[in-house]
């Protein structure tokens, strides 16, 4: 996983209020509202070009070791926004570490 993408990332979008996911070197964390969260490892990462934009897809899997991939387009200015290949409307940015 490029460092670029290590990190936790939130919305402003208020469907996904209490909702954040974090990629780090070998897993990739949902957080998936009421304080629950689900950790999957990382199996591969792959990136594309499409058009003008990378397309990042993170192939993960779950606990009976079936594969899911995650796909999702990466702005790098401005410290990163991801946009979800199926809703190119939100925008996620890395939350700044608490000091």
């Amino acid at each position: 996983v490029p460092d670029e993408l290590v990190g936790v990332w939130k919305t402003l979008h208020q469907q996904y209020a209490d909702r954040s996911f974090e990629i780090t070197k070998t897993g990739i964390i949902f957080s998936i509202g009421d304080g629950q969260v689900d950790f999957h490892s990382i199996a591969a990462a792959e990136q594309a070009r499409e058009g003008e934009a990378l397309l990042y897809t993170i192939v993960y899997l779950n606990e009976a070791r079936q594969e899911y991939r995650f796909t999702f387009y990466f702005e790098p200015s401005n410290g990163g926004v991801i946009r979800w290949k199926n809703q190119r409307d939100i925008e996620w940015v890395k939350a700044r570490p608490s000091s």
